[in-house]
């Protein structure tokens, strides 16, 4: 009874892991199967077991280990990149003064709160999906280990520009200030270079075939609601 008890919480660490490092620990143990002279007093399947719990305690404390390092990198990476362009950009602009609504009409203000309510969760969102999922930050020195497709990234598969972009223009409208707006469309024109010249071919290089068929199927800027 104690022996399956065991068993049955070693399987259930087992199955807790992700995929990839299930086929990691497969490998491993068929390496380490044919080594078992050690364990002659015990079953071959008590042995295995053991062998696979250690394993699973590692794979997991490694795995641990490197989510809470991609959330410290990204928390940086969000404060320094999203930080500047999207916060001390425009208020070095316009110091967050408010002028009279564009054209005079109040609603155009409305809209830009709106763009950046809609922009701030996207940004943390997205934020949070590469280093909890992806095992690694935004940033090109730190890039993700796995492809993040989930959550916006379902959508468009640049949710942390198009987030960034957003909260600028919701600035310039909500603050009625011009300088904002084209300072807005400089980062969007710098973003709409640097994806196809720089991002895009180093992540087909890392991911390949999956890249690819990910951008077969998601926009790059424009979000694709219907699937």
């Amino acid at each position: 009874m104690v022996q399956h008890g065991r068993r049955d919480r070693e399987a259930k660490s087992l199955g807790g892991l992700e995929v990839d490092h299930q086929l990691e620990l497969g490998r491993l143990l068929d390496g380490q199967v044919s080594g078992l002279g050690a364990f002659q007093d015990l079953s071959t399947n008590r042995a295995i077991c053991w062998l696979a719990g250690v394993r699973v305690r590692e794979v997991m404390a490694e795995v641990s280990m490197k989510r809470a390092l991609a959330i410290l990198g990204s928390a940086i990476f969000l404060v320094i990149a999203p930080g500047t362009l999207a916060g001390y950009g425009p208020w070095a602009i316009c110091r967050w003064r408010m002028a009279p609504p564009f054209f005079g009409f109040f609603p155009i203000r409305m809209v830009g709160v709106l763009l950046i309510a809609a922009g701030l969760p996207v940004l943390l969102d997205s934020f949070a999906r590469f280093a909890i999922q992806g095992l690694g930050t935004p940033a090109p020195v730190a890039p993700p280990q796995r492809l993040v497709v989930t959550g916006l990234y379902r959508y468009v598969r640049n949710p942390i520009y198009v987030a960034v972009v957003s909260l600028i223009f919701g600035q310039g409208l909500f603050f009625s200030s011009v300088g904002v707006l084209e300072y807005g469309l400089a980062v969007w024109l710098g973003f709409f270079a640097w994806v196809p010249i720089f991002e895009e071919p180093t992540l087909r290089g890392k991911f390949g075939k999956d890249y690819e068929d990910y951008c077969a199927r998601v926009p790059r800027w424009i979000p694709r609601l219907r699937r």
